[in-house]
Formats: structure tokens, sequence, C-alpha cells
């Protein structure tokens, strides 16, 4: 599947390669994941383009057609140039509204792996995997219930460690004092792209250097692993992360941008 946006591109690359089933209708993509259920990204719908002419409602109603027992609606937008204006019909029936950053960087110009007393390195036992749930657990969003989260972060990791396991990339974390801080995967898409997923530290280490550690640790796995030429990682523009991700040579490429709506119970 090759989509127009380089945020979605390597999204559904990730997604296939771990099972996803990605279907083409008339305006749009139907990407679905029966393994992770309540995975609201892993199954959504993906238009062509969004113009001040559609319905809010005909786009909800197909969302529901393609998935008639989500709880969820995920709805993604496949256009570069797409205003972000064209969502405030969605915004006013209750949906999030999501403009991501989308940033790239050559692997020559990020930055040198910082030097640091903490141990950096690819995540791969049983126990690795276990302080990845507890990172994900850790730093879940406002609202998202503990116990429905654990069992999505069940589903995800588990497709997650079997594509490393497959060589298709591999997951990093680094270490305090034998405790997992920060961690983050990165895998190989379409071309020599890689794409990050899931930076996350643990909120009592946040702001020592341990995302910078990790984040640059693994492009030049994925540089030197697969020849990769490009690195591609997706933040929110109003948060601080951003700021990291720049410092280490990333910069903005293009917006990606989808309407959320979550369940009245959080499954996520």
């Amino acid at each position: 599947m090759q989509c127009r946006t380089l945020g979605f591109t390597t999204d559904t690359s990730i997604l296939e390669r771990g099972g996803s089933q990605v279907e083409r209708r008339s305006g749009y993509w139907t990407i679905s994941s029966p393994h992770i259920p309540t995975f609201y990204w892993g199954n959504f719908i993906l238009l062509d383009g969004l113009s001040a002419n559609d319905s809010p409602n005909f786009w909800i109603d197909t969302f529901q057609e393609e998935f008639p027992h989500a709880g969820h609606i995920a709805i993604g937008v496949d256009d570069p140039r797409a205003s972000i204006e064209l969502g405030h019909s969605f915004a006013a029936m209750g949906f999030d509204v999501f403009d991501s950053a989308v940033l790239t960087c050559r692997p020559a110009d990020l930055a040198t792996i910082p030097d640091s007393p903490y141990v950096t390195r690819p995540l791969v036992s049983d126990a690795d995997w276990h302080a990845v749930r507890e990172v994900g657990v850790a730093t879940r969003g406002p609202g998202f219930a503990e116990e429905p989260y654990r069992r999505f972060l069940d589903d995800k990791t588990r497709t997650q460690r079997r594509l490393c396991d497959e060589g298709h990339g591999a997951w990093w974390g680094t270490f305090v004092d034998d405790q997992l801080a920060s961690c983050a995967g990165i895998f190989r898409t379409d071309g020599a792209t890689a794409r990050y997923q899931t930076v996350g530290t643990l909120p009592q280490f946040q702001r020592r250097g341990l995302a910078r550690a990790t984040v640059t640790s693994a492009g030049h796995w994925a540089a030197e692993t697969f020849a990769t030429e490009t690195l591609v990682i997706v933040a929110d523009p109003d948060y601080y992360a951003i700021d990291l991700y720049r410092q280490v040579g990333f910069e903005v490429t293009e917006s990606q941008w989808g309407l959320q709506r979550r369940p009245t119970t959080d499954q996520e």
C-alpha cells in the first residue's frame, strides 16, 4: 500500500507486516487488525482526501459499516495539503482532531550517541518486554483505564515482539539501575526508510537525556542494520518531546492528521 503522506505510508507498512489487513475501497482504504481489536489506529479508515462539502455523518457511517463492532471511530486523511480546519465539523460532534508533525532525519545528520552512565541496548528477554508494557501503562494518555489498557498492550506488544524476532526492527531501551526507564521501537518500512514507534519514558526519569540516548542509539542501529537513508518519527507538535527530536537532528517534513472519537468506556 502506497499512501501520499509519509506518515501513513510508514504506519501502514508496519501494520501490514504485523498482520493487519488493508483493503481498497472507493475513495478510501480500510485498515483492520483483528489481532489487536482495541487498537484505534490499527482499525481505521484512511480517506484519500476530505473536502468542506463532505458530510461527517457520511464518513462516520462508512466507518461503522466497516467496523460494526468497534466502540471507537478513527478516520485518517491521506492528503499532505489538507487543512485541519476541515475537521471542525467533526470536533463539534465530539471528535479529537489530531494534527501530528512528521519529522525526518538522514542518519548522517543524526546526533552522536551521547556519553551516559546508563545502559542503552536492544530489548530481547521476557523481562524486557514485560518492562516495555509497564512503561506503556505508566505513560498512557489521560482517560484510559489501566486494566483495559494493559489488555490492549498485551496484544500490541505481542505483535511488536514478533516483528522484532523476525528481523524487521528492534525495540531499544535505556536502563537506570537495571530498571527500564525509556524505550522506543524502530522498524524498517518500504524502501530505505525506518520508522520509530512509541517513544516513552517513565515520568520519574523524564528530562534526564534518557529518551535522547534511546532515540539516537536506535537510529544509528537502523542505519547500520538496514542501510536506512531516512528516519521517520511522528510527534505531537505541542508536546515538549518534539524539541528533543529537533535537537538530535530531525526536521518537520509534513503534517499528518486524523479524527478520533473514543468509546464511552475506553478500551485502549
